[in-house]
C-alpha cells in the first residue's frame, strides 16, 4: 500500500473524531490531496489486485501457512489464474503473508 493511501485511510477513519484539517496536518499531507483521493473511483487494476488477493489468502490458508509466492503461483495457474510472480509477491508482502523457509543443516 501506498504511504499517502495508508494516511488518507487513516484520515477517513478518524475524522468523525478530529478535525479534517488538523488530521492532513499532523500527517503530513494536504487536504486537496485528501478531497482528491476521496472523489477518485477505485480503479480496475485495484479491484484486480482485491480480488486476486482472496485467491492468495485461500490459497496460502490451504498450505496451512506454508506456502511462499512462488509455491502460490504454482496453485493460482492450476485453478487458471495467470499472473506474473512479482505481482504475487508484493500482494503477500503487503498482507504480510510470507512461507517457511527452507533451513540446511
Amino acid at each position: 500500500m501506498k504511504p499517502h493511501k495508508l494516511k488518507y485511510t487513516f484520515i477517513k477513519e478518524y475524522s468523525e473524531v478530529y478535525a479534517i484539517h488538523r488530521l492532513c496536518k499532523v500527517m503530513k499531507v494536504h487536504r486537496s490531496g485528501y478531497y482528491q483521493w476521496l472523489k477518485k473511483p477505485v480503479s480496475n487494476r485495484e479491484l484486480e489486485n482485491q480480488e486476486l488477493l482472496i485467491k492468495i489468502k485461500e490459497a496460502y490458508q490451504d498450505s496451512n501457512g506454508i506456502y511462499g509466492h512462488r509455491n502460490i503461483l504454482k496453485d493460482l495457474k492450476e485453478i487458471g489464474i495467470h499472473v506474473n510472480k512479482k505481482r504475487v509477491a508484493r500482494l503477500m508482502s503487503e498482507a504480510s503473508l510470507y512461507g517457511v523457509g527452507t533451513y540446511k543443516t
